[in-house]
Parts: structure tokens; C-alpha cells; sequence
């Protein structure tokens, strides 16, 4: 009898997971995703955590928030998200650079940049908003 291997997560299903985990507040499989030696960093603002930190950043951030999956792209070891994260009254986009080893995330690098308005001299080309 030949048994199939079951096969490894694709990286890009990896980081599914963990943006559907982190929404449902099930931290025990947003540790499991993460390797041990998980960095995460905030570039903006100078941060730097371990795994432990990610899991507390996400776990006491503060409001009723939900993440939606606009985008995942992969290749290779890296893949990039961009979310949606809604909060009463708001809307933040994000985009997350992920480093896999093995189907574990070895690297999250996160950015929030702040809306603004258009500027005045590229609107006119602008074709929707």
C-alpha cells in the first residue's frame, strides 16, 4: 500500500493562515506558524521583537479590530501581504514582508503607513479613487 505524503503549506498558505489566525484572536497557531527565533520589526517606528513580542503586540493591541487579506504574493522564501484592518470608525492599510524556513515564519517586517490626500499635481491623471 502506498501511502501519500502530506504536502508542505506553500509559504503563501502559511501567511493565509497566520492573518486568519491573528483575526480570530488564536494565538496558540499564530505561535505554531512562527519559528522560535521569529524576528518582527517595525521599521517606522524602530521596533524589534522576538516571537513572544509579536504575539503580545497583536494580543494587547487595543479595540475591536479585524484583519481582511487584500493581496499575498509569494516567491521563494518571501512573501508580501497587504491587509486591511478595520476598527470602528476606521481603516488602516498595512504590507508585511514574510521570511519562511521549512513552513515556519523566520522574519515579519511591518509597515502602516498613514493616508493622504492626492497630490494636487498627479490628480489629474489619477482614473479612479
Amino acid at each position: 500500500i502506498l501511502r501519500r505524503r502530506l504536502a508542505m503549506p506553500s509559504n503563501e498558505e502559511v501567511v493565509r493562515e497566520l492573518w486568519g489566525a491573528v483575526d480570530r484572536r488564536d494565538w496558540v497557531a499564530v505561535e505554531s506558524l512562527c519559528d522560535e527565533r521569529c524576528t518582527f520589526t517595525l521599521p517606522q517606528s524602530g521596533e524589534k521583537y522576538g516571537r513572544e513580542g509579536f504575539l503580545r503586540v497583536n494580543r494587547e493591541y487595543p479595540g475591536d479590530w479585524h484583519i481582511f487579506v487584500n493581496h499575498i504574493i509569494g516567491g521563494g522564501d518571501w512573501v508580501v501581504s497587504e491587509v486591511m484592518t478595520t476598527f470602528p470608525g476606521k481603516v488602516d492599510q498595512g504590507v508585511t514582508l514574510f521570511r519562511l524556513d521549512q513552513g515556519k515564519i523566520m522574519e515579519i517586517r511591518e509597515y502602516w503607513p498613514e493616508p493622504f490626500p492626492v497630490p494636487d499635481w498627479r490628480a489629474i491623471w489619477m482614473e479612479q479613487k
